[in-house]
């Protein structure tokens, strides 16, 4: 019988392999066939062994925490933040709903003095302030340390027991005598009998110089000056219904004059001369401090 040798390349080509299919196998002493079904490719004879068993540790580890045990506390967290976010929610909402309100309020509201209000009270007519004005003239005679009247005065009831006050003054005149000051001096009282000077608005005490707050100069040519102020004060003590009395005196060498309200001092002035008046003022406003 003679024998026909038929290359491998000779055969004919499949394109897929299945159970019951064969694989030839040469083995150092025999030529064997293989079932497709008995063909196992061992990890150690792969390429990917590695990713393999990366992949496997990392499945174990996240298999280890998906433990429900594990996953508690961070399912009560998620839990706990849904409920904080969806309260935020439901409070951001009422703010923009109240943003709406207090806007359209305001629209309408006039927010002028007459609607503010301190501690329940209605401040109406702020800011509160009293006011007085001398527009005579008149000799005032010197009497050295003792403050002399000058018809300025006013008190004023505070809305507010940490009021500040605005006090502002001003005091026109004519000092008879060369080389004397005339000092005017701020004075405050409780009940506008026992009269205190404002210290914070006094001068130095310094030998037997006078003492005040503002003063004039004498004119040696009689033709007169003002004097002026404006300053900032918290009373410490008040009166009843938190009222404080204000005044403006005037201290002066011992018999000299101060002719106020006058520019020049002669009996019958002419258009040298001038005439003003005197003024006090003290205005409330509010503060934190």
């Amino acid at each position: 019988m003679s024998s026909v040798e038929v290359s491998i390349n000779q055969l004919p080509v499949i394109n897929q392999v299945t159970e019951g299919d064969f694989l030839i196998i040469q083995t150092p002493n025999a030529t064997n066939r293989l079932n497709f079904s008995d063909f196992v490719v061992g990890l150690d004879n792969t390429t990917f062994k590695n990713t393999i068993e990366t992949n496997t540790t990392n499945i174990e580890i996240l298999s280890a925490n998906s433990d429900p045990v594990n996953l508690s506390p961070l399912s009560a967290a998620v839990i706990e933040n849904t409920t904080n976010i969806e309260t935020l929610s439901t409070q951001v909402l009422g703010l923009e709903t109240l943003s709406g309100t207090f806007v359209e309020t305001l629209s309408v509201i006039n927010l002028s003095a007459d609607n503010l209000t301190l501690n329940g009270e209605l401040f109406k007519g702020y800011p509160k302030y009293a006011q007085t004005i001398y527009t005579g003239t008149a000799a005032r005679t010197g009497a050295g340390g003792t403050a002399v009247d000058l018809d300025m005065e006013v008190n004023l009831n505070l809305a507010d027991i940490n009021s500040k006050l605005k006090i502002s003054f001003a005091v026109l005149g004519t000092v008879n005598v060369n080389n004397n000051t005339c000092c005017m001096v701020l004075q405050y009282s409780e009940d506008g009998t026992g009269w205190s000077d404002i210290p914070e608005f006094l001068g130095v005490s310094e030998s037997s110089a006078l003492r005040g707050t503002v003063f004039h100069a004498s004119d040696p040519n009689e033709e007169g000056s003002t004097a002026s102020f404006n300053g900032i004060w918290q009373p410490t003590v008040l009166g009843t219904n938190n009222i404080i009395y204000i005044r403006v005196r005037m201290r002066l060498l011992t018999g000299s004059l101060f002719r106020q309200n006058e520019g020049g001092i002669g009996t019958t002035p002419d258009n040298t001369d001038g005439r003003g008046i005197s003024i006090l003022t003290v205005e409330e406003f509010f503060t934190s401090s």
